[in-house]
């Protein structure tokens, strides 16, 4: 429900009451690690623990609330109802909200087949929200949104966090996009990759051409690579490394 998600994306932990004090003071003693909490350098900690904390938990709802928001067109302005009053306490940016969570490892979404509002614009908007530091593993599945061009994956290939070890990315049956968006998502990955997996099934736009640059811009720190290109103009699929290199020679 949208008043959930409203709540989970505002909640302050430090807020939050126990029905016995010495339960909350004993909460709060662990997220201070332990630390002396009437010292300065214990509120300190404790603070630090607690915003960490709540960036979690906010950036958690974001990630849940972003299918409906994208639906509705609210990801810059959540909580905005139909008649364009705003719901909540204040104005909800669901990507800054994302971006905040510095210390998130792993980010999993799924807009698959969302085709009438998974647009450019949409997927620009995630791009500026993925976290640029920390981040360890990347999945993203746009399967389906067949109006998504070149643009939205240029957006990411320039966003993608250079500690990044895992990515996962479908775009089977986005039909609009060509060897300039692959390019665009070969030139952006870190040096750090070690696992790479892409999904362009059913792109006719991608011929060998793109698979060269592919290649030539691989991260030598990879070590697993599996892609699916049936139905594009290499119309083959790889699934280890090894045939991909031998096949891009």
């Amino acid at each position: 429900p949208l008043s959930l998600l409203l709540q989970g994306l505002q909640v302050c932990l430090e807020k939050g009451e126990a029905t016995i004090q010495k339960d909350k003071d004993g909460i709060l003693f662990e997220m201070g690690s332990h630390a002396d909490l009437t010292t300065g350098a214990g509120q300190e900690l404790l603070q630090q623990n607690l915003k960490r904390a709540n960036d979690a938990l906010h950036s958690t709802f974001a990630i849940l609330a972003w299918p409906q928001a994208m639906q509705r067109g609210t990801l810059l302005d959540f909580g905005k109802n139909a008649k364009g009053s705003v719901l909540g306490k204040q104005k909800l940016k669901l990507p800054e909200i994302l971006a905040m969570d510095d210390a998130r490892e792993v980010l999993e979404l799924s807009l698959a087949h969302f085709e009438d509002t998974c647009l450019d614009s949409a997927v620009k908007i995630l791009a500026s929200g993925l976290p640029s530091r920390g981040l360890k593993d990347l999945r993203l599945s746009f399967e389906g949104c067949n109006r998504i061009t070149d643009q939205s994956l240029t957006a990411l290939g320039s966003h993608f966090c250079q500690g990044l070890r895992k990515l996962y990315l479908d775009f089977i049956g986005c039909v609009k996009l060509t060897d300039t968006g692959l390019s665009a998502i070969a030139a952006g990955l870190p040096s750090s990759l070690e696992d790479l997996e892409l999904h362009f099934a059913g792109c006719s736009g991608i011929t060998s051409s793109g698979l060269g640059v592919l290649r030539d811009r691989m991260p030598k720190s990879v070590q697993t690579f599996c892609g699916t290109f049936k139905g594009t103009g290499i119309s083959r699929n790889f699934p280890n490394l090894e045939e991909f290199l031998a096949f891009t020679g």
